[in-house]
């Protein structure tokens, strides 16, 4: 590493690097050195200097830098932390010939190898403490801090005005050095990642429209979107953001991807019926009745014996937009799989959309869903409110509105929204292609299949993955009664166990380790065993023969060992103190009431 000369400063802090004192006086040093002129020599232990630390170090330095003025945009960076290979056996003697110190401070465990006389950093740590507390110690507490908030619209108006031949040049200047001190803040670990989107969206569209467009990718970047380049693509990009890129990627774990725009606007509609003709038409009514007249409907008659088949043809007479089939027999929950995966296979369309044929929509469903997608292109789904109702139509329990206007979803709220309310979004438009991405992560589905259909796992992993849009307008119905076409062989608690795996995993990697709240997984789960219990004791009880008992105990098992495995593998990921966004008041998880949630 090349090295400008270290700069004549009254104090001169050794830090030996991976000290416990170190870590913890990271903020502390790096006020003192901008306040007080004082420079750190970071030593290394090894041959080879820790990168990461000394990163911290000027990231914590260049944020108060720029906190306090420190530094014009024209200006070049120069920050007092250098990196020196060092043998802590060694005197420090030469390493300060010709500066004026007045008082050289020495990192734990040096101070105790050196002059007795040199104060330590254990020493320094008290007395900052006890004499000048900072006012930023850490990272979370910052962006409450309204000139942090103009530093990071500085840095996006710099960048976004940025001429690609000019690029190379302003990643080295001050510039360059603030978008790095922002990378590091990580401002969407508390706040959440829309928080800022008036800052980013507007930049999603240039980029869609100008893939080459290195800028737009680093402040993408800077929000926690990525829009991936392939390797041939990012060859042709100035030689920092071909390092930066991949760099920032692997240090912030998961992004929320953005997707290229939607081509077609024609939507592909599925419906399953069996032996319901009556509940069936108001389904196909509410179909018909779309303003949305682009679309074209897949209506599957999974074995019915009565009046269906007939009402079906009929329909598909009536309307060359429905394409009707019928099977012969009712192959139960494996035979609504195949269906789903064959329709899937088959869908000509980007866009689909599954009812079931008790349920239907608002005239103006698809047109909204429509209007906000040819708005915001890049999205993987979007879905509004809806509302749970009786067999006569009157209304149960409303779901929504989730956020008070039409925007993307938070994915900290969605993520524990889902243990809260145990909601999904059964009715909206989604993009076939990211089925395709989170199948591997769909315990419902049978071994090899192409696309994911389990409606929990769609609720959690998209929003996790991908920015998901909603509309705050109630759009469509759900039915509730006795009656159901699905056939369940086993608990749902073990499925819903294996989305809690998924919630915490993809939290963890969004906001960090240690931040989902541990009192909600270990609700969750509890909920999920106890239930587990009640059926199998129920199964117990009502079992006419004892040998039935050994299938009821194989069923149960693979949810015993779910429950394990999340016990001992994820549940230390969580954070023991954090409380739920909706531990205060469960009902805002199926309604948007408090602006406290920071949507």
């Amino acid at each position: 590493m090349n090295h400008s000369p270290p700069l004549k400063t009254t104090q001169i802090l050794l830090a030996e690097e991976n000290t416990a004192a170190l870590q913890s006086l990271l903020w502390h040093l790096s006020r003192e050195a901008f306040e007080h002129k004082l420079q750190i020599l970071l030593l290394p232990k090894e041959t080879e200097a820790n990168p990461d630390l000394a990163r911290d170090l000027q990231n914590a330095y260049q944020y108060y830098a720029y906190l306090n003025g420190g530094y014009q945009a024209d200006q070049p960076f120069i920050c007092p932390v250098e990196v020196f290979a060092y043998n802590p056996t060694e005197k420090t003697e030469p390493l300060l010939q010709g500066q004026e110190t007045v008082q050289i401070l020495l990192s734990d465990p040096l101070s105790q190898k050196q002059n007795a006389g040199l104060k330590s950093l254990s020493q320094i740590n008290a007395s900052l403490q006890h004499n000048q507390p900072p006012q930023t110690a850490q990272p979370a507490e910052i962006w409450h801090d309204e000139k942090a908030e103009e530093l990071l619209k500085n840095c996006v108006e710099t960048w976004k005005q940025a001429e690609p031949e000019t690029l190379q040049d302003l990643w080295k200047s001050s510039a360059g050095a603030l978008y790095r001190c922002l990378q590091d803040m990580q401002l969407w670990r508390e706040r959440g990642l829309q928080t800022h989107s008036v800052l980013f969206e507007p930049l999603i569209p240039e980029l869609l429209a100008t893939p080459q467009a290195w800028h737009l990718h680093m402040l993408l970047l800077l929000f926690k979107r990525v829009y991936p380049l392939e390797a041939q693509n990012l060859a042709k990009a100035p030689v920092f953001f071909q390092t930066l890129y991949p760099f920032y990627l692997q240090a912030n774990q998961q992004h929320l991807e953005i997707l290229p725009p939607v081509q077609d606007w024609e939507v592909t509609l599925l419906v399953i019926t069996y032996n319901r003709p009556d509940w069936l038409k108001r389904t196909l009514e509410s179909i018909l009745a779309q303003t949305y007249p682009h679309w074209r409907l897949a209506l599957i008659d999974h074995g019915s014996s009565d009046s269906t088949t007939g009402y079906c043809e009929k329909m598909a007479q009536q309307d060359a937009r429905i394409h009707f089939q019928r099977l012969e027999q009712n192959q139960g929950m494996l035979g609504l799989q195949e269906i789903w995966q064959k329709f899937c296979q088959e869908c000509p369309t980007e866009l689909l959309a599954i009812v079931s044929d008790d349920d239907w929509y608002a005239p103006h469903y698809l047109e909204t869903l429509v209007n906000y997608l040819q708005a915001h292109p890049w999205v993987a789904k979007v879905f509004g409110s809806y509302q749970n109702v009786d067999i006569h139509e009157k209304p149960l329990q409303a779901y929504g509105p989730l956020y008070p206007q039409a925007c993307r979803v938070e994915p900290r709220i969605e993520l524990q929204r889902a243990l809260v309310a145990s909601m999904f979004s059964e009715h909206h438009l989604i993009r076939k292609q990211v089925l395709k991405r989170i199948v591997a992560a769909d315990p419902y589905v049978a071994p090899g299949s192409e696309y994911a259909a389990f409606d929990f796992i769609l609720g959690v992993k998209l929003p996790a993955l991908f920015e998901v849009g909603y509309v705050s307008e109630s759009l469509s119905f759900i039915t509730l009664h006795g009656q159901s076409t699905f056939i369940h062989d086993a608990s749902m608690s073990y499925y819903l166990l294996v989305v809690l795996e998924e919630i915490i995993k993809d939290y963890s990697a969004l906001f960090g380790s240690n931040s989902f709240p541990l009192s909600s997984a270990e609700h969750f789960m509890r909920e999920q065993i106890e239930r587990n219990l009640e059926k199998f004791k129920q199964t117990l009880f009502s079992l006419p023969d004892p040998k039935g008992l050994e299938q009821q105990i194989q069923t149960s098992q693979k949810t015993w060992a779910q429950y394990l495995r999340l016990k001992s593998e994820f549940l230390p990921l969580c954070h023991p103190q954090k409380a739920s966004l909706f531990s205060s008041d469960p009902e805002a998880a199926y309604q948007y009431k408090s602006p406290s949630l920071r949507y």
